[in-house]
Order: C-alpha cells, then sequence, then structure tokens
C-alpha cells in the first residue's frame, strides 16, 4: 500500500492532502486499478467457501483491505470521472497462467494479479461502429 501510494497519486485525482512527488510532462490518468483473485483448477471441499470463484473473489477482497489497512488513502484515489480507481473481480481457475498439471504450477496458479487500466486520453476518441456506416 505504501509504494503503490507513492505513485498511483501522479495518475489518479486524489484529495488535496495527498502530496506527493510527481515528475514527467504530459500527465497520464488511471481509468481503474483492478485487484483479481485467481486459484488452481481444484474443486473447493468443504470449508468456507462453495467453489473456486468464491474463493477468488475473497483473495482479492482480503489483498485490498491488506491494502488499505497499510495505506487507507488509496481509497480516496479517483478516475477521470470521479470514481474510486480500485476494484475487486475473481476469475476463479477460468484464466491460469499455466497448465493445472503439477503442484508447482497449481501454486502459480494460485495468485493475486494488480491490472492498471489507463484512461484513454481526452480528445482522442475513436468511434466504433459495428454496423460499418
Amino acid at each position: 500500500g505504501q509504494e503503490l501510494m507513492k505513485v498511483l497519486p501522479c495518475y489518479a485525482k486524489s484529495p488535496p492532502k495527498l502530496i506527493v512527488s510527481c515528475t514527467g510532462g504530459t500527465r497520464h490518468e488511471i481509468e481503474a486499478v483492478l485487484i483479481e483473485g485467481h486459484t488452481d483448477s481444484d474443486p473447493i471441499r468443504g470449508g468456507v467457501f462453495k467453489d473456486n470463484q468464491q474463493l477468488s473473489v475473497a483473495r482479492a477482497m482480503n489483498t485490498y483491505r491488506e491494502l488499505l489497512q497499510h495505506h487507507d488513502d488509496l481509497q480516496h484515489l479517483l478516475n477521470p470521472d470521479g470514481q474510486r480507481i480500485f476494484s475487486v473481480s475473481g476469475y476463479g481457475e477460468d484464466r491460469p497462467i499455466v497448465l493445472n498439471d503439477s503442484p508447482e504450477n497449481k501454486r502459480q496458479n494460485r495468485r493475486i494479479e494488480l491490472r492498471i487500466i489507463m484512461a484513454a486520453p481526452s480528445g482522442n476518441a475513436v468511434e466504433l461502429n459495428p454496423h460499418g456506416k
């Protein structure tokens, strides 16, 4: 959380009390920071989680809470539309980075990822027309 607070305010709207030294020219802005939870493909057997989907969401949510515990101001960072930048999602076993065919690979698939999505620069929008008109 502390390391993220050294960088993220340079790319997000933040309350005036958050003073961060930012360098660089053109200001790019963050649209969202997704905290994504993942699991291996082993089915859940007992315990508090119904399935891997619930486990992956809990992993992501626990990571978010842990980040806030170390730096509460993370929750006040906003995107260009004034919305909080942090979001939580769980993918269960649906997005493995390696096959779930060994204990080591399963360990790699049980993970959290932080995905940072940058906002499109204003004035450079491209209109997509799926109907070809």
